[in-house]
């Protein structure tokens, strides 16, 4: 039951900034937080990461969808399973992650993304929470599946 309130709450409270996100208006970004260290931003990605895909958002939508439900049956089928905590957990942030950035594709045509870090290689990407969760998951999924096999 844990992994399954891991999943749905990610995918709630990255909902849940993004409306609020959203509902500010344009001229309030970008702003600084955690001393400088975060900018807050809004940005409306109809494509994939680094808005690939952005021409084409049906395929990239149908693409995500395909994602997203392998490993929603993926994660339902290994929670029957004793055991594999870290695996479980990880599967349910990228079912969380994946799931709010696709609610977002349905219901906006685009992914919100709001925050962006000012490091030299990476201060032109801005992410979502639901983006971290993705990477995260694929992370504590990586941990569990090698700590599994010994």
């Amino acid at each position: 039951m844990f992994h399954i309130l891991l999943a749905a709450g990610a995918a709630l409270l990255d909902q849940r900034l993004k409306d609020g996100i959203e509902a500010q208006p344009a001229d309030t970004f970008p702003l600084s937080a955690a001393g400088g260290k975060i900018i807050l931003k809004r940005v409306h990605n109809p494509g994939s990461f680094l808005n690939i895909g952005a021409k084409h958002p049906g395929a990239v939508r149908a693409g995500n969808a395909g994602v997203f439900s392998f490993f929603l049956l993926y994660f339902l089928a290994l929670l029957r399973k004793p055991g594999r905590h870290l695996t479980k957990t990880g599967l349910a942030l990228i079912v969380g992650g994946s799931a709010s950035n696709l609610c977002d594709r349905f219901r906006r045509g685009y992914v919100v993304d709001y925050f962006s870090f000012p490091f030299r290689r990476i201060k032109h990407i801005v992410f979502n929470l639901g983006d971290l969760f993705l990477f995260a998951g694929s992370l504590v999924y990586a941990a569990g599946t090698l700590f599994s096999q010994r």
